[in-house]
């Protein structure tokens, strides 16, 4: 999942459109589109077909944007054998000047048509399909590419453009999505950060994610060119921010302060962390490189299967942080005692939630 591309495609209507009236589809009930998307087959590889029958049963743009999000999702794995090999279906460049609509036609459909075919492709291929089937059912979207972050070292990192996603035009606002990351998530080798496998997994957290959560691990290339975004955050924002671990944390935290996840202290300094954290939740603890609880799992490695159970002794064992609740929102204090300290993470009910680093002067 985390991916390579090149190229940023930008249509200028775009430029002048807004997101500050974005509906959040998160309540939406979207289960008439995905049942659409499930019974509806491609037949003799014709997509413009596809578009029609996956979008004719639907007046609102949403439930048909939703549908090819969802069918793509089901039918096409993430290649990541090509991932590992560097290979990413590159987008059509026209290097002579000459016919270059009629190339990039041509060099599009036959890429459409291997991906379908395969069943398979890597993030340019989601996001050329998804905007191809848009088209042809008549949906304003188009392809983004830009940086993602998938790593906790990632925080004040430079991370590169390898990845793209899509935008996509519902009642007069954008919307962003990545229908890459919708579809499931590879299994990495934490030795070589090779994809072993893939997990096939419907995500719907990546389907028109409102835009304050879909930053949080998606910047684009060229932020200049897209007028409607929030002007709040630059790039460099983009790159200091915390790390969230988990599709839980980047929904569940808002209003979160100090929006910077790259802190500087002194000794005897007091950080305090303030945040909505709408999960129910039983246990907060809070870990430092100097100071963390063990992981309360066991791993359990039987041949190529991986599985995990509670540690009782390791339970026994976990030191838990004092928190204030004023209403939904939460403040956390921690004093600086030691200048070795060079990360701070939260965790609630022992996973792993959000993480800072610091950097502390005596």
């Amino acid at each position: 999942m985390y991916l390579k591309t090149f190229l940023f495609f930008l249509s200028a209507c775009i430029l002048s459109e807004s997101i500050f009236s974005q509906v959040d589809f998160s309540t939406y009930n979207f289960s008439e589109a995905d049942s659409v998307a499930l019974k509806t087959p491609l037949k003799d590889g014709d997509y413009f077909k596809l578009a029609k029958e996956l979008t004719a049963p639907f007046p609102d743009n949403a439930d048909k944007v939703r549908a090819i999000y969802s069918w793509i999702d089901d039918n096409i794995a993430y290649d990541y054998k090509a991932f590992n090999k560097g290979k990413t279906d590159p987008f059509f460049v026209c290097l002579n000047n000459a016919n270059c609509n009629t190339q990039e036609e041509m060099y599009n459909t036959a890429l459409i048509e291997r991906i379908l075919k395969r069943k398979k492709a890597v993030c340019n291929g989601y996001a050329l399909l998804f905007k191809t089937l848009c088209t042809i059912a008549g949906i304003k979207s188009d392809i983004v590419t830009g940086h993602v972050k998938t790593k906790p070292y990632q925080i004040g990192v430079k991370c590169p453009a390898d990845h793209a996603w899509n935008i996509v035009m519902i009642d007069s606002n954008w919307y962003c999505l990545d229908a890459t990351w919708g579809a499931g998530y590879g299994l990495e080798d934490e030795e070589t950060g090779m994809l072993i496998g893939w997990g096939k997994h419907f995500i719907p957290f990546f389907f028109c994610t409102p835009y304050e959560k879909f930053v949080r691990n998606h910047f684009p290339e060229h932020p200049e060119e897209l007028k409607f975004m929030d002007s709040k955050n630059t790039k460099e924002d983009f790159f200091n921010f915390p790390f969230f671990y988990s599709l839980s944390a980047l929904n569940n935290i808002e209003n979160l302060n100090p929006s910077t996840g790259m802190l500087k202290a002194k000794v005897g300094d007091t950080l305090t962390f303030s945040f909505k954290y709408k999960k129910p939740f039983t246990s907060f603890q809070l870990n430092t490189n100097m100071e963390r609880s063990p992981s309360i799992y066991e791993e359990i490695k039987k041949g190529k299967k991986t599985t995990y159970k509670i540690d009782s002794f390791m339970l026994t064992r976990q030191k838990y942080y004092p928190y204030e609740m004023n209403g939904d929102n939460m403040t956390v204090k921690y004093p600086v005692t030691n200048s070795s300290v060079y990360y701070i993470e939260f965790l609630f009910d022992y996973a792993e939630t959000l993480k800072y680093k610091i950097s502390v002067t005596p």
